[in-house]
């Protein structure tokens, strides 16, 4: 495949991946707008260097052949269901606990 080629399948997967990462970080920022001000700052920082991170990990999968990317996507899933999970676990011990409070 040419890199023209391949410049041109990759467009539309960079114009999807960039909407995302928009509309995620739009939805974070509107849940950390309720935060108080150092909080917030805290969180817009961590918030802006993972997507950050995340943009250029997948450029740098990107710079691999099809197969490599694949074992090498497959293994950053491994690690984002993870944290997803961890994420989850927090989120339903936090709920349970103010749940708990209401009562």
């Amino acid at each position: 495949m040419s890199s023209e080629q391949r410049t041109r399948k990759e467009k539309p997967a960079w114009r999807a991946l960039k909407e995302f990462l928009e509309k995620a970080e739009g939805a974070v920022h509107r849940e950390v707008a309720k935060a108080t001000p150092t909080v917030r700052k805290s969180l817009e920082s961590s918030l802006e260097s993972a997507s950050k991170l995340f943009a250029s990990t997948m450029k740098t999968i990107e710079e691999h052949t099809e197969r490599e990317q694949v074992d090498i996507l497959k293994g950053y899933k491994v690690l984002l269901d993870a944290q997803s999970g961890f994420v989850e676990s927090r989120l339903h011990s936090l709920e349970k606990k103010d749940s708990s409070r209401e009562s």
